[in-house]
């Protein structure tokens, strides 16, 4: 299963007539009164633009290994909620299996963010409640119709720690040199262009509709990390060294590349108060079990977990928070037949979904920390489809039916492309298990992480075990369904879903969710995929850690919002 990216959180829609007005204390005088808050594109288009930036983020996330196992809104989500800052204590050591090639904001790969977070403040900040809220932005929203135009309201009098001012200018410095960076985040700005309305004031102009902005421009990803303009002038640094606005600055006297990174406090935030310690450090521990071993030790006080020692961590009396980010299943990629003549049939694609038990090969593999599923989108998103949760509900009987219409009532042989990382063989031996009663056998073709990323973006095998994040379906669109996203190797086409996605992106907030869970309903019925279960990544954190908290509006950890409850 490959994790594609730490998936961003859902976010509730606001459907207020202008969510903008409540964007931050103090708004300023000049705003303008054009920067109204809505959200077309071609789905093949669109795919061709950002499909390649978040293709690297799919192969960096293998790697860094955004792991899974837990379950939805159980209580150890929030095992510390109570907990409330000593005020400002000395130091904080987060850890983490794999570091970043680079911190140049321009060139890292979206799964290392979480090394440029402490030193880089957002545009948009998502809060620990999963609300976006202002950070280097106080307001911003869609101009007019189509969700082409996206204007943006500067803070005043920020400062970056070398000097430089935040201006429009610089953001658009900023934006620019992302743009020309070749990054991962470089398509996701591909023919955008700029205006500066007045010094604290741009419009970003887009060559294509997008609608989850808002998202994008936040911690969750890489281009609203705004780089200073001083430091812009010699890019070169940017690779170890932090050139942010943001609560730390790096240490590099004291950061060993690939090992540990020191940040210590920014004294010209913002913010001060959000500001929870003097120092923090986020060190690279590969081995899962050494990663749990220096936390029982005192050596972390928080870390990214694995589900291979959730249940070790509980046990520990370490805090564990977790919620479902990542499905995992099969990714039934040659619907034209090319390799598999099986899987050309719809029939047979609907059959293997059947066939499985997602409610016993869930608890089989997480202990009742997973969420079957048979579709794409998160339960309590605005994008899941109750009316087709159930569309494939386990049923051998009509598995056998369908692959006897299709012709292959003796079964047939899938080859399916595997990998030992992360669980992922031992899942596709539990569905290997449960295809052979129906008479589909699976060939697992078991490879190493980096073969097996780049034979499944080249269609060398019909199908793979896969582990795809679930952001909103305007991301996962793009990436798995268009027919240029790195996830749909075999370029398969419907006119049907690209109708609905160009629909969805231009739709009004209020709409789009509706269009969103057609998409879901809609490669549900064509059974692209075979989704089994939703696994979370886990979070653990010691005793006097406080902030560990994860919620369905907010999946995903920022290192900055935890906090020391004993100075």
């Amino acid at each position: 299963m490959l994790y594609m990216w730490c998936a961003p959180p859902y976010v509730p829609v606001d459907t207020s007539a202008d969510r903008r007005r409540r964007r931050g204390a103090h708004p300023p005088e000049n705003r303008s009164p054009a920067m109204t808050n809505r959200r077309t594109s071609s789905l093949k288009n669109r795919g061709r633009t950002t499909a390649t930036a978040v293709a690297a983020t799919a192969v960096a996330a293998l790697v860094a290994g955004c792991s899974g196992g837990a379950g939805g809104g159980q209580e150890q989500g929030t095992p510390n909620a109570s907990a409330t800052p000593c005020g400002v204590a000395d130091s904080l050591t987060f850890g983490n299996g794999a570091g970043p090639s680079t911190l140049d904001p321009g060139t890292i790969d979206q799964s290392a963010s979480l090394y440029i977070q402490p030193a880089y403040e957002p545009l948009i900040r998502r809060d620990p409640q999963g609300e976006y809220v202002p950070g280097l932005a106080v307001e911003w929203g869609y101009v007019g119709e189509g969700n082409t135009q996206f204007q943006i309201q500067l803070r005043e009098g920020v400062t970056f720690p070398d000097g430089g001012e935040l201006t429009a200018e610089g953001v658009v410095e900023h934006f620019t040199y992302l743009q020309q960076a070749g990054g991962s985040s470089s398509a996701l700005l591909a023919g955008t262009t700029f205006t500066v309305e007045s010094p604290l004031q741009l419009t970003m102009n887009l060559a294509a509709p997008n609608p989850i902005l808002e998202e994008l421009l936040s911690q969750d990803w890489v281009i609203g990390m705004v780089i200073s303009p001083i430091a812009l002038q010699d890019p070169a640094a940017l690779g170890t060294s932090t050139a942010g606005a943001g609560q730390y600055v790096l240490d590099t006297s004291r950061t060993v590349a690939g090992d540990t990174y020191v940040y210590t406090a920014n004294p010209d935030y913002y913010d001060p108060s959000a500001v929870h310690y003097r120092e923090m450090t986020i060190r690279v521990v590969a081995n899962p079990n050494s990663l749990l071993s220096a936390l029982q030790t005192g050596e972390l006080d928080a870390a990214i977990g694995d589900f291979t020692t959730a249940s070790a961590a509980r046990g520990a009396g370490l805090q564990v928070a977790a919620q479902p980010t990542v499905w995992q299943g099969l990714g039934l990629f040659d619907r034209a037949g090319s390799l598999s003549a099986p899987l050309a049939d719809q029939r047979v694609r609907q059959a293997i979904n059947f066939a499985i038990d997602r409610e016993t090969v869930t608890e089989a593999l997480y202990a009742g920390d997973g969420v079957p599923t048979s579709e794409i989108a998160l339960p309590g998103s605005e994008d899941y489809n109750e009316d087709t949760a159930d569309f494939y509900a386990y049923d051998p009987d009509r598995a056998r039916e369908l692959l006897t219409e299709a012709g292959y009532p003796d079964g047939f042989t899938l080859d399916v492309l595997s990998t030992d990382f992360a669980n992922i063989g031992t899942a596709g031996q539990a569905l290997a298990g449960q295809l052979e009663q129906v008479g589909i056998e699976l060939n697992l073709v078991q490879e190493e992480p980096n073969s097996y990323v780049t034979d499944l973006f080249s269609a060398a095998y019909p199908a793979a075990a896969v582990g795809l994040g679930s952001p909103p379906v305007h991301i996962s669109a793009t990436l798995a369904i268009a027919p240029t996203g790195p996830f749909n190797p075999f370029r398969t086409e419907d006119a049907e879903l690209a109708t609905l996605y160009t629909q969805a992106a231009a739709a009004e907030e209020a709409d789009r969710a509706a269009l969103n869970q057609q998409i879901v309903a809609r490669v549900q019925e064509l059974a692209w995929f075979a989704p089994v279960t939703f696994t979370p990544v886990y979070y653990y954190g010691s005793a006097t850690t406080g902030g560990l908290a994860v919620n369905e509006q907010n999946r995903l950890l920022d290192p900055v919002n935890l906090f020391s409850t004993q100075c």
